[in-house]
């Protein structure tokens, strides 16, 4: 009996025959497909908790390798939940590999119910149209140009993303029922999780990327992109536009390298994300682990100037877990509460070490420009009293030249508890570093919510500051 109700098969593997001739390996006959399906059915048990927990169809027993995809396998295609494509050059040349992807699709429709595992580096415009621009697995070893040995770390590494996909999948169905046959030959839609946006980066990042995808999903979010994008300019953007659309936030892991610059992605495929994640406003998290980076012999000034940017921090990533955690949390609880007030009687509140009133004034000139209201308080005057007697719509922290570290990071939590108390609409809150090379200084890593601003911060970072604070109801 299946896991998944309405499916007589949970999982499929469509391979070519040529895959899983028999080969010495550590001195046993492994067949390499057959030994994917016996991993998969162990692993994917185990996560979903009990033996034999999954039903996976892997070959008729009376059917030559060469014949026909027939009204039997057809049969078994429409009453199985996710089909496994094993991708290589022999699956291209064989037309019933191709047959039996193309008879799930009709049949199921298959969003999010296809999975590729890669045993050779198929360019995309050779792939069969169906399974294109999916992501996959990959189970090819590109530097000896074969599939990963069965015994081997990194074939354990992809067994196990591939075993957290499809036993989530296969999870997620089992929680909300389908037939397998529906109306049309199509399963019914079903509502899609919230989504987040975790940018495409160098090769060298995918552990980091795959651990940050798995923890979000953890936290109940879709990680997008979930399929390649074509590398042309238009159409990578296209669908790229479409992806941040629906994601709450924009998360982005840098490293020491970064991808190509050409005419048309001159600052490169993270520059790109990054670009239009501002123009559709995502809210956004961007850091490269701590330790990771030298600055010093990255040689390309514009991916050098991209890892200086204000907003990009050096964390551990578990702590870069953390600051995503705190991040969506936050996103979740705002659109919860009750829009903000409409009438904008708000200042912004600007606090500051009254011997770094010069750096206040920059912020302070930089609002005023806007037509926005602010009101500068030092050291001398309390913030929780002012709190008291008025609503701000923005706490502005001034890091100015004569600042210590230990006395920023207490008003880092002063400002914590002080946007916390106003309920239900919380202020917006930038720590403002002048001069800039104060970030050197900081004892501590500002919490989530904090916009970090500095006086070299291009437009479009304080102008994202100012339409949060109108939209906060900052008097003009």
């Amino acid at each position: 009996m299946a896991y998944v109700t309405g499916f007589e098969q949970d999982i499929f593997i469509s391979y070519a025959q040529v895959d899983n001739t028999p080969e010495h390996r550590n001195g046993r006959e492994v067949r390499w497909v057959s030994y994917l399906k016996d991993q998969l059915q162990k692993r994917v048990d185990q996560k979903l908790g009990r033996i034999g927990a999954t039903e996976i169809w892997m070959d008729l027993e009376d059917l030559a390798g060469n014949q026909a995809v027939t009204p039997a396998i057809e049969r078994v295609i429409r009453k199985t939940a996710a089909l496994v494509v094993v991708l290589s050059d022999g699956y291209l040349n064989s037309m019933w590999c191709q047959r039996e992807v193309r008879a799930f699709v009709e049949s199921a429709g298959a969003d999010g119910r296809l999975f590729v595992v890669h045993l050779a580096e198929i360019p995309l415009d050779q792939r069969p149209e169906e399974i294109r621009d999916l992501i996959g697995f990959n189970f090819f070893d590109k530097e000896l140009r074969a599939e990963l040995d069965p015994f081997g770390a990194e074939y354990s590494r992809e067994l196990l993303k591939l075993r957290e996909k499809l036993a989530g999948k296969l999870a997620e169905m089992k929680q909300t029922p389908v037939r397998a046959e529906a109306k049309n030959g199509a399963t019914p839609p079903v509502a899609p999780a919230p989504a987040v946006f975790l940018a495409e980066g160098t090769p060298d990042l995918d552990d980091g990327r795959d651990a940050l995808a798995t923890f979000v999903e953890k936290l109940g979010y879709q990680v997008l992109p979930a399929r390649l994008y074509p590398r042309g300019a238009r159409e990578f953007a296209a669908m790229l536009d479409q992806d941040l659309a629906r994601s709450k936030l924009f998360i982005q892991l840098l490293g020491q390298f970064g991808t190509r610059r050409t005419e048309d992605f001159p600052d490169g495929y993270e520059g790109v994300q990054w670009a239009r994640a501002n123009v559709a406003s995502v809210p956004t998290l961007r850091a490269y682990e701590r330790g990771t980076v030298e600055f010093k012999s990255i040689r390309n000034d514009s991916h050098r100037g991209f890892l200086g940017a204000s907003d990009v921090m050096a964390l551990d990533l578990e702590e870069f877990k953390s600051a995503i955690k705190v991040k969506l949390e936050e996103i979740a609880l705002r659109e919860a509460k009750p829009s903000a007030p409409q009438s904008a009687d708000k200042p912004v509140l600007i606090h500051v070490l009254g011997s770094d009133l010069g750096a206040a004034f920059q912020i302070r000139d930089r609002l005023a420009a806007q037509g926005l209201a602010f009101e500068i308080v030092d050291e001398s005057e309390s913030l929780e009293e002012l709190a008291k007697i008025r609503d701000y719509s923005g706490l502005v922290l001034v890091y100015g030249e004569k600042s210590e570290g230990k006395w920023i990071k207490q008003r880092m939590r002063t400002f914590m508890d002080l946007r916390l108390s106003k309920q239900p609409v919380e202020p917006a809150c930038v720590l403002y570093f002048d001069p800039p090379e104060k970030r050197l200084q900081l004892l501590a890593s500002p919490p989530p919510f904090f916009r970090t601003l500095d006086s070299r911060s291009p437009e479009p970072e304080f102008r994202r500051f100012v339409e949060e604070l109108r939209s906060l109801g900052a008097a003009a």
